[in-house]
């Protein structure tokens, strides 16, 4: 519990009794003290899923480390080797590379999941396995295309185009947290962003709603397991085995995973990232 800011605390002799505060058949001149109640996470066990992400920490990008540093021990070999003069060999550090991007659906049936991704953005940050995470608003632009933005509330910030979410160097990871129910969805703009994304790096979509209801939405779902493809970039290289019958899938068809927000699943997600299992 802690007080409510900018309310009148009890025993101030100078300020006035706020007559919002006043009940029926108090005394006028009591002071009342409004108490804040921390609100509930919105997301279970938030412990659990920071534990959960931690395999992250293992992703490594395909593309070239970022920095360089001196690597002290083949330093001081190729120098012996070299009569003693000094030879500095420095080698490529990979981890602390990526970045997470964690896009929110601004749709209006979005807005009841506000904190949910306030409260993802904060278990991304404190795993520390990327070196920013970043939060980014997905808009329907004039054309009805998919643009992005720093604010839910498209006029409250510049709208640019999503191509700014894609990342050629394959770096950024890509979390969309959406119900797959927007307008984005019904016109099929945010299925082909999650193509373009998922080319160049990897990409889930986070969904709030039941497993029950997911194949009410406008992203239905196969259900199935992935298994990561060879190579540094088998991020991005997911192939999907064990499906339900379905049957082939189109020609480039990329797969992309979607997840519920409970620990298991984003475990099993972080593993294939990372390599880990």
């Amino acid at each position: 519990l802690h007080p409510v800011p900018g309310r009148t605390r009890p025993g101030d002799p100078d300020a006035a009794p706020d007559p919002e505060d006043i009940r029926p058949g108090a005394d006028a001149h009591a002071a009342v003290l409004p108490l804040g109640v921390p609100a509930a996470p919105v997301l279970p066990s938030p412990l659990e899923l920071t534990r959960a992400l931690r395999p992250l920490q293992r992703y490594r990008p395909a593309s070239a480390p970022l920095r360089r540093v001196l690597d002290e021990t083949a330093t001081a070999e190729r120098s012996a080797r070299a009569g003693g003069v000094v030879m500095p060999v420095f080698r490529g550090v990979r981890r602390g590379d990526a970045i997470v991007q964690c896009v929110m659906d601004a749709s209006s049936s979005m807005l009841v999941w506000d904190r949910l991704f306030e409260e993802l953005q904060q278990i991304f940050a404190q795993i520390g396995a990327f070196r920013d995470v970043q939060m980014r608003y997905l808009h329907p632009g004039p054309d009805g295309a998919c643009t992005v933005s720093r604010s839910p509330d498209p006029a409250a910030a510049p709208l640019h185009s999503a191509d700014r979410l894609s990342d050629p160097t394959g770096r950024r990871v890509t979390v969309v947290v959406s119900d797959c129910a927007g307008p984005l969805w019904r016109t099929g703009h945010a299925h082909r962003l999650l193509h373009q994304l998922a080319r160049l790096a990897p990409v889930a979509v986070l969904q709030p709603l039941p497993q029950r209801m997911w194949n009410r939405t406008r992203l239905p779902v196969t259900f199935g397991s992935l298994t990561r493809g060879e190579g540094p970039a088998g991020a991005t290289l997911l192939k999907v085995t064990g499906d339900a019958g379905t049957g082939p899938a189109h020609p480039g068809a990329l797969a992309v995973p979607v997840l519920p927000p409970v620990a298991d699943a984003l475990a099993a997600w972080a593993r294939l990232l990372s390599g880990t299992g």
